[in-house]
């Protein structure tokens, strides 16, 4: 799979959270709300305008994805992992304890003490290509190592069965398309060109075709 171009670099980004929630409201303003379940991360990237031969290439890429069919890993610039992974000797991976199939948490080994997990960093499970966030802070003690019991907690809910060897994967990784069909350049009478770029993130269904 493709990677999504890392120049020229985005002059700003917006991130979104999206989750699928149903909500009613009576007359009086009695409030319900259901969750239809699932997630999406999204990106809104802003470019300043780029001479042609930087921007060419960028140009380019966009326009093979041919709108939302093609999918591409996309790398969140300036966001960098804060979480300080360290493992035991001999391992190499942070392991599952046991199978989840559903829930916002998971039991790991392998992390060595001291190891610092830190909430609003990005990971992924090794069987599938959502990526989640952890959602609060853990730091590793000799106790829960003698256990196996580091629990690392997160959002969105699982959206897949994970097993012990859907090893854990820390970085600000998604899989991306674009949301529209229609790209447009801006190309004044300068000859520097600008655009902004709509990514959402799309997941693998079981039979390997990308989903929103």
């Amino acid at each position: 799979m493709a990677n999504f171009p890392t120049s020229p670099k985005p002059s700003g980004i917006r991130i979104g959270s999206h989750y699928q929630n149903v909500e009613s409201r009576t007359a009086s303003f009695n409030r319900q709300v259901a969750s239809r379940g699932g997630h999406r991360w999204s990106f809104s990237l802003v470019y300043l305008p780029q001479l042609h031969e930087d921007f060419a290439e960028f140009f380019s890429f966009l326009h093979g994805l041919k709108g939302r069919f093609g999918v591409c890993t996309f790398t969140l610039p300036n966001y960098p992992t804060r979480s300080t992974i360290t493992y035991q000797s001999g391992v190499s991976s942070i392991a599952l304890t046991d199978a989840r199939s559903n829930g916002q948490s998971v039991t790991v080994e392998g992390l060595a003490v001291g190891t610092v997990i830190k909430k609003g960093d990005f990971f992924r499970f090794a069987n599938h290509t959502k990526t989640y966030m952890a959602s609060s802070d853990v730091t590793v003690d000799s106790a829960m190592v003698t256990a196996n019991s580091v629990e690392i907690t997160f959002c969105p809910a699982l959206v897949r069965q994970v097993t012990e060897t859907s090893h854990i994967t820390f970085g600000s990784e998604f899989q991306v398309a674009q949301k529209s069909d229609d790209l447009s350049v801006d190309f004044p009478s300068d000859q520097t060109l600008s655009t902004s770029v709509e990514l959402i993130e799309v997941l693998d269904s079981s039979g390997g075709a990308s989903v929103y």
